[in-house]
């Protein structure tokens, strides 16, 4: 053996037993380096232990964020991670001139999540659009709606409020058609004022020290039991860290619910299916739409046949349809830019409204289903929509370039290929669609106008959800929390942001060692 490496063990021995002591435990961590896989050694441990950690900067996350520095008096460090931009520089060329195919889509990924291209319509009732009647009861219902109104007008100054309001010639011919309306008062900010919402309240947050990590993306976390934290792996700006966490949050919006509940189920948490909703998104002209955005600004209307449920989905008045991407495959979404509240508001330059009629039927409309068929439309398009007339879809003949080019409403948005959407595609709908359709427009004339426009795919509700407990809290994993439209209990930001106000209700008590004061 070589003389200075035998030299050096000795030395071990003829140490002061403090050094003795350190440098035993310097060769112990040496040896125990050997062992630890080469994609580990080579990332960066973060020194400093964070309190919370929140997966998206979207409303689940920057409510339960908020609600956690209002709420704890100490000095605690909170971190805040997204794998897209500042929602001042997110940006997406699809409203222009077309998609150009970004790696990660600045849609629905960043900064005030994917509600940030949305037409900025928050439905104001917290048991619509979700499953969060079993989660929150109705003691806390309107406190919880008080604070999230309280915290848009803070942050957001212009807004339009609606109640709706359904006249009683309107009434009696829904009834008459066996039409049922879902009266949700609505507030709405409009596209342009939600980015300066999310602005607004994310620089507040950054001035009570919340660290914001953009352009960053979370890879994996697991639970280290010995320690009782959170180990969080992250890429960012090509650099590989381990995050340590005492409290961790996923608020991953409804792209990352695949890899959220893939990872939860692989570390020890339950999964379920929701019912998942498939359709079109229909664009119609003002004349027509103004009949309904006078109820209200999302007219809610549902019709139930034999078990399958039918309904009107997200209303953009005078907006545009948009290509959205997730998991690199087409869906169809809405698009309101500005309020009659705002300076650039021209209603003339969007002469449309459009909205989604989807259809439930539990042995069709799977989440495998609407993959199935969102691949297909994307082999179909090279990644764009299909769209067809519809009084093309009514005689199931498919629509041309030169027929689109002749109607007379015209298509707000450019990344389309006229076509056919085939039964094949959605068995069942056809029939549903063509008598609800019927019924709506013995109500309001226009409804069946052959010139409307029907963009495919539309599909809600794919999420599966995460079993949590009623503090949000992921049943048989502690201190980990899933929030928002990612945790499959949601679907919109006020709901989203109320299971936000929940788990950061319960990180602040636990934080702080009292009680639950929401």
């Amino acid at each position: 053996m070589n003389k200075r490496r035998v030299c050096g063990w000795l030395s071990l021995f003829q140490m002061p037993p403090q050094s003795l002591y350190i440098a035993k435990y310097n060769l112990l961590l040496w040896v125990l380096a050997l062992h630890i896989p080469a994609s580990l050694r080579e990332m960066n441990k973060q020194q400093d232990i964070i309190d919370v950690t929140v997966i998206g900067a979207g409303p689940g996350g920057l409510f339960a964020v908020m609600e956690i520095v209002e709420k704890v008096e100490k000095d605690i460090k909170l971190l805040v991670i997204d794998k897209g931009k500042p929602p001042s520089i997110r940006k997406c060329n699809a409203l222009i001139d077309g998609c150009v195919g970004c790696k990660i889509c600045e849609l629905i990924s960043g900064g005030g999540g994917a509600g940030l291209f949305s037409d900025g319509k928050l439905v104001f009732d917290i048991y619509s659009g979700g499953h969060l009647e079993e989660i929150i009861p109705p003691n806390k219902k309107k406190e919880i709606e008080r604070r999230i109104k309280e915290t848009i007008e803070t942050f957001a100054p212009k807004y339009l409020y609606k109640n709706p309001s359904l006249p009683e010639n309107l009434s009696n011919c829904f009834r008459k058609q066996h039409l049922k309306f879902k009266p949700y008062p609505v507030i709405h900010i409009g596209s342009n004022s939600l980015r300066f919402f999310s602005q607004q309240l994310i620089s507040y947050l950054q001035k009570r020290n919340v660290k914001f990590l953009f352009n960053t993306e979370v890879k994996e976390f697991q639970y280290d039991a010995s320690s009782s934290k959170w180990i969080i792996k992250i890429v960012s700006k090509g650099k590989n860290q381990i995050i340590e966490s005492k409290y961790l949050v996923g608020s991953v919006g409804k792209e990352g619910n695949f890899w959220f509940t893939t990872l939860i189920e692989k570390i020890g948490g339950n999964i379920e299916d929701n019912n998942t909703y498939m359709g079109v998104r229909i664009e119609i002209n003002n004349s027509t739409a103004e009949k309904l955005y006078k109820i209200s600004f999302d007219p809610k209307f549902y019709f139930e046949n034999s078990g399958i449920k039918i309904k009107t989905h997200c209303f953009c008045r005078h907006g545009q349809i948009l290509l959205l991407k997730y998991f690199d495959l087409p869906l169809a979404g809405g698009h309101t830019p500005y309020l009659e509240i705002d300076e650039q508001y021209v209603p003339e330059k969007f002469p449309n409204s459009n909205f989604a009629i989807l259809y439930r039927d539990k042995t069709i409309c799977t989440k495998e289903k609407a993959l199935e068929v969102m691949r297909k439309i994307n082999k179909i398009t090279g990644g764009k929509l299909l769209v067809q007339r519809l009084g093309d879809y009514i005689k199931n003949v498919p629509t041309t370039h030169k027929k689109l080019s002749n109607n007379t409403i015209k298509h707000s948005a450019s990344d389309i290929v006229p076509g056919q959407i085939l039964d094949d595609y959605l068995p069942g709908f056809r029939e549903i669609f063509i008598s609800f359709l019927e019924r709506m427009d013995s109500c309001i004339p226009g409804m069946l106008n052959p010139d409307n426009l029907l963009y495919f795919p539309a599909i809600e509700w794919w999420m599966r959800k995460v079993k949590v407990n009623n503090k949000m809290e992921v049943i048989n994993l502690p201190n980990l929390y899933a929030v928002g439209d990612g945790s499959g209990w949601t679907q919109g930001v006020v709901q989203a942001a109320a299971t936000g106000i929940i788990a950061g209700n319960d990180i602040a008590s636990k934080l702080d060692n009292r009680g639950d004061v929401l």
